[in-house]
């Protein structure tokens, strides 16, 4: 809770998402509550750290991103053109 920023309530509303869907398991002994990543969520968090880093890659962070590319034709497209 401290580390997010999140009261309470907050809190307790995503832990009660992850572990409604999976992510979390809910362990309850000695008084105590403990939440740990389930083999799903570990998963999930493989897959995204691999889509970030692929998506870091494209798009260096400094550099602006031009939504719209020029169009830029192949080779074979280049000599299709010409013969017509």
């Amino acid at each position: 809770m401290r580390y997010t920023s999140n009261n309470y309530t907050q809190l307790k509303k995503y832990l009660d998402l992850l572990a409604k869907i999976g992510f979390i398991e809910v362990n309850i002994g000695q008084g105590k509550v403990l939440y740990r990543a389930s083999e799903k969520g570990l998963a999930f968090l493989r897959q995204y750290n691999i889509l970030r880093d692929m998506l870091i890659g494209v798009y260096p962070r400094n550099e602006p991103i031009n939504a719209i590319q020029p169009y830029t034709a192949t080779p074979l497209v280049t000599r299709l053109m010409k013969r017509t």
